[in-house]
C-alpha cells in the first residue's frame, strides 16, 4: 500500500493542470505578444496558425523564423506556524528558449497556404528541494508543441475562412515531495527526515488536432472568430520514488541522529528507489474559443478588442493506469501496486480580454502595444506554487522594421498577479502511514503570500519570397 500512496503523491500536482493557472503565457508569436494577444481579427503573420488561421489571408509568401525566451517568477512566503518559521521561496528556473519556424505561399489574392511549427509559451520551474513549498512542487517542465499545414481562403470580398490540421505532442516532467509520517502518532510534520522525492516523466508524441476560424473585413472595421477543440492525451512514461534522503532508508534523522521504525533499529526501506517504467496518465488541453473586433482609425493604424474562453470545466477526472511499482521493506512482504488511481479535478472556465494594436510610424517602422486581463481556472483555495495566480493583468510592447524583403520584429510581454495573502487553502500535505500505507490528510501547506510575474520576449525575422 505504501507504493500506492507514493504514486498518489507523485501525481497530486497534476490534478490541477499547470497552464490553467498561469503556466502558459499570453499569446504565441512575437507580433502577437507585442499586441497582448489581440490578433484574432487582425493577425498578419504565421502565428495566425495558432490564434486564427483565417488571418493567414493577410500574409504574403514568406519564410519566418521566431525565437522567444520565457521566465516565470513565483514568490511564496508560507504562513509561519506556532513552532515553525518558513523562509520565502522564489522560482529559479532559467529562461526557456522557444523556437518557431514557418512558411507561407500566397497562391492568389484569395488563397494562402502555410505550414509551421509552433508552441504555447511556458517556462521551466524550479524551487528549493527543502523549501516550504516542496509538498506542492520542486520542479516542473511542460512542453506542448504543434506542427502542420493551414489554409486561408477568401470566397467573397471581405470574408476569409481558414483551418489547419496539426500534429501535436505533450511532455511533462515534474517532481514533488511526499511525506512518510513518523511511526509514533502519525502527526503531520515538516521534518525533512520523512521526505520522499517523487518524480514523473510522461508524454505522448503522436496526437492530431485541428482549428478553424473566419474573419470579415471592411475598410474600417473587421471581425474574427476561431475555435480550437479539446485535445485529450494518453501520456505514457515512468515514475520514481527516491528514498535516499528518507530516514527510514538512511537510518538517521535529518540532523544525523539514529532513527528506529516501530521499535526496530533495522532500516525499514531496503532499496533507495522504487520505479515504475510504464505508467499511463491522461492529460488534456481545453477547448478554446476566440472572438475579435477590429477598428482602423486610419490607413496607418488598427486596434483590436478580443476575448478568449478556455473550457476547463469540460475536463474529466485524471485516472492513472498501468501501475506496477514495488517497494522492498524489512517489515513485511513487498508492496506491489497495480490499481488505477483516480484523481478528481475541479476546474472552472477561464476568460481573457485583450486590447492591442499597431501603427505605422514611418515607411519602415511599425509600433505595437496592448493590454490584457486573464482569469484563472483554478479555485483560490487550490492556489499553490504549481497554480500560483488568481487572475492577472499584463501588457505587450514591440516594434517591426521593414528593410526590402526582410522584416525584423521584436516583442515583450509581462503578466502580473499581484502579491496577495491566502488563508483558506485546501492544498494539503500528503502524509503516508508507513505501517498500513494509508493516506492521511496532513497539514495545510499553501497558506501564505503569493506573487507572480510572467515574462516573454522574442525576435522574429521574415523574408519575402
Amino acid at each position: 500500500m505504501l507504493s500506492r500512496v507514493v504514486t498518489l503523491a507523485a501525481l497530486a500536482g497534476l490534478a490541477t493542470p499547470a497552464h490553467a493557472a498561469g503556466y502558459f503565457f499570453n499569446g504565441v508569436g512575437v507580433r502577437s505578444i507585442s499586441r497582448a494577444g489581440a490578433v484574432v481579427a487582425s493577425g498578419d503573420d504565421l502565428s495566425g496558425q495558432y490564434a486564427n488561421p483565417a488571418t493567414l489571408i493577410r500574409v504574403d509568401s514568406q519564410v519566418q523564423l521566431q525565437l522567444a525566451a520565457t521566465h516565470q517568477y513565483i514568490f511564496f512566503d508560507r504562513t509561519d506556524e506556532a513552532d515553525l518559521s518558513f523562509e520565502p521561496v522564489t522560482s529559479s528556473g532559467g529562461p526557456l528558449p522557444i523556437p518557431h519556424l514557418g512558411a507561407a505561399w500566397r497562391v492568389s489574392d484569395d488563397l494562402t497556404l502555410a505550414a509551421g511549427f509552433f508552441t504555447p509559451y511556458g517556462a521551466a520551474l524550479a524551487f528549493p528541494e527543502d523549501g516550504a513549498q516542496r509538498f506542492s512542487l520542486v520542479d516542473s517542465s511542460i512542453l506542448h508543441a504543434n506542427a502542420g499545414p493551414s489554409v486561408a481562403w477568401r470566397p467573397i470580398p471581405g470574408l476569409s475562412i481558414g483551418g489547419g490540421v496539426y500534429w501535436t505532442m505533450v511532455q511533462l516532467d515534474q517532481t514533488i515531495i511526499a511525506h512518510v509520517s513518523p511511526a509514533a502518532g502519525f502527526q503531520p510534520t515538516d521534518n525533512p527526515t520523512y521526505d520522499v522525492d517523487t518524480a514523473i516523466s510522461a508524454g505522448q508524441l503522436n496526437k492530431v488536432t485541428w482549428n478553424a476560424g473566419l474573419t470579415y473585413d471592411t475598410e474600417r472595421f473587421g471581425f474574427g472568430v476561431s475555435y480550437t477543440p479539446k485535445v485529450a492525451f494518453e501520456a505514457t512514461g515512468s515514475m520514481v520514488a527516491d528514498f535516499t534522503k528518507n530516514g527510514y532508508y538512511t537510518g538517521t534523522t535529518a540532523d544525523g541522529e539514529p532513527i528506529a521504525f516501530n521499535g526496530s533499529s533495522a532500516d525499514f526501506i531496503q532499496e533507495a528507489t522504487a520505479t515504475d517504467d510504464s505508467v499511463t496518465l491522461p492529460l488534456a488541453m481545453p477547448p478554446i474559443a476566440r472572438v475579435g473586433f477590429l477598428f482602423r482609425p486610419s490607413d496607418r493604424a488598427e486596434i483590436e478588442l478580443s476575448g478568449v474562453w478556455q473550457g476547463w470545466s469540460t475536463l474529466e477526472d485524471v485516472v492513472l493506469t498501468d501501475l506496477d511499482m514495488t517497494i522492498e521493506t524489512s517489515f513485511k512482504e513487498p508492496s506491489v501496486v497495480n490499481e488505477d488511481v483516480d484523481l478528481p479535478i475541479s476546474m472552472k472556465d477561464a476568460f481573457a480580454v485583450r486590447l492591442g494594436g499597431q501603427r505605422a510610424l514611418s515607411k519602415t517602422l511599425i509600433g505595437r502595444a496592448g493590454l490584457y486581463y486573464e482569469s484563472t481556472a483554478a479555485a483560490v483555495a487550490h492556489r499553490s506554487v504549481l497554480a500560483p495566480d488568481a487572475g492577472k493583468v499584463g501588457y505587450g510592447i514591440g516594434a517591426g522594421v521593414v528593410r526590402g524583403r526582410v522584416t525584423l520584429d521584436a516583442g515583450l510581454t509581462q503578466g502580473f498577479s499581484g502579491r496577495s495573502d491566502l488563508s483558506g487553502s485546501q492544498v494539503y500535505q500528503l502524509q503516508i502511514d508507513p505501517l498500513e500505507g494509508d493516506v492521511l490528510r496532513g497539514k495545510t501547506v499553501s497558506n501564505g503570500e503569493f506573487g507572480l510575474i510572467n515574462t516573454a520576449a522574442g525576435l522574429s525575422a521574415s523574408v519575402a519570397l
